[in-house]
């Protein structure tokens, strides 16, 4: 029996050990020009919020995006100049006319990004001065107070970091923002363990950012209740992402004149120990220490703004091999898809989504050392990069 897996390889160590093909890199426009989640983080009250990203929504647009062949000969690739610290620095791409899909980002449907809360941060006028959540901390405390509580300090300063994480921040008095936000849970106590069993039983999480939060009492109401009596929530925000101080970015907020402040903001992660799921039809994925630079055999790219998901970067790459190989050409040749890349690309440390490329051919992971670059005064970093190929390679022959 022919055996495509020996002959896979065979290629992958061919193109691994052939001439480094033009340098490619990601088109960060796709990242600019995308829209922004309607959740960046927790609202202010407390309660839960879960079911805030939709993968099978997300994969349906990452599915219906593709309208037109993709040729790795075809695509237009950026130039770089090194920078004094040996990352690259994109000047402008190239001005070759390309056939492949012009570079868009899916819309993403409100459905698969609103997700379900148990409370609202922006009651009705019929629901002035009602009872929100009550919290399980301390009451009655004033924004001095809350800021400079001994016992929050303590809390965050001697958490115990949970098994299969590493703590990234502590004691900060502020929250995570980011695109990749999963949802949120109030908890009874400061419990870094029952905030990681939330994390590792939603789908994609791979941080939690656990933190005190003084919230009001009742709704406030202008001329009614416009500062409350203060509750204390203990939350724990989940997150399709790693989280860094860097993306430790919501100081608070006023409700009317309640004042919201954070306190003992505590971040920990799990993305450098985490195996992303396998794709039907993909190989296991492997491990690469960057993003694939491969620009002979790339076949273009897209940009998914949320948690970081490589389900959608194969919902991509099988549309695309469903596109190129309906059109083949009278010889019926076509462009295979046998590999993609996906990996969460971060803006100054701050998760933005999943990136996904995609290339003609089987490459090894040496390929795969792009670790970033700048636009501007902007720095857009690689994380969690991991390759997928193809289980039987395709030969682009029909």
């Amino acid at each position: 029996m022919y055996s495509y897996f020996i002959e896979g390889m065979l290629f992958a160590a061919y193109v691994a050990a052939a001439p480094a093909p033009a340098p490619q890199l990601p088109d960060f426009d796709l990242v600019l020009n995308a829209p922004t989640p309607s959740l960046l983080g927790p609202p202010p009250v407390g309660g839960s919020q879960t079911n805030v990203f939709d993968s099978s929504s997300a994969i349906a647009e990452a599915s219906s995006d593709v309208t037109a062949v993709a040729s790795a000969s075809s695509i237009a690739i950026g130039a770089t100049k090194k920078r004094r610290d040996g990352l690259t620095e994109s000047i402008s791409q190239a001005t070759a006319t390309a056939t492949a899909a012009p570079a868009s980002t899916p819309q993403i449907t409100t459905a698969s990004l609103t997700g379900t809360t148990t409370t609202s941060a922006s009651p009705s006028a019929s629901t002035a001065c009602t009872p929100e959540p009550d919290g399980y901390g301390p009451k009655n405390l004033s924004v001095n107070q809350f800021e400079h509580n001994p016992q929050f300090t303590l809390d965050a300063l001697f958490a115990p970091t949970p098994a299969g994480y590493v703590n990234t921040f502590r004691n900060l008095n502020a929250s995570v923002e980011a695109n990749s936000y999963l949802g949120y849970y109030d908890l009874t106590s400061y419990d870094t363990h029952t905030c990681a069993k939330y994390c590792d039983d939603t789908t994609l999480c791979t941080a939690f950012d656990i933190y005190a939060e003084r919230d009001p009492s009742v709704n406030p109401t202008a001329g009614v209740c416009p500062n409350p009596d203060a509750i204390t929530n203990y939350k724990c925000a989940l997150w399709g992402s790693g989280i860094d101080a860097a993306a430790a970015t919501n100081y608070g907020q006023y409700r009317i004149d309640f004042h919201v402040v954070i306190a003992a903001s505590n971040g920990y992660e799990k993305t450098n120990t985490t195996r992303p799921a396998a794709c039907p039809g993909w190989n296991p994925p492997t491990h690469c220490g960057g993003a694939i630079s491969a620009g002979g055999y790339f076949l273009g790219s897209q940009f998914f703004p949320g948690p970081f998901d490589p389900s959608i970067c194969a919902a991509y790459a099988e549309a695309q091999m469903s596109y190129n190989r309906a059109h083949a050409d009278s010889d019926g040749k076509y462009s295979p898809v046998n590999t993609f890349n996906a990996y969460m690309m971060k803006k100054n440390g701050i998760a933005q989504g999943t990136f996904c490329s995609l290339y003609s051919s089987l490459l090894d992971k040496s390929l795969g050392s792009y670790l970033g670059g700048w636009v501007g005064s902007d720095f857009f970093g690689i994380e969690t990069s991991w390759m997928y190929s193809l289980m039987v390679m395709d030969k682009g022959h029909l």
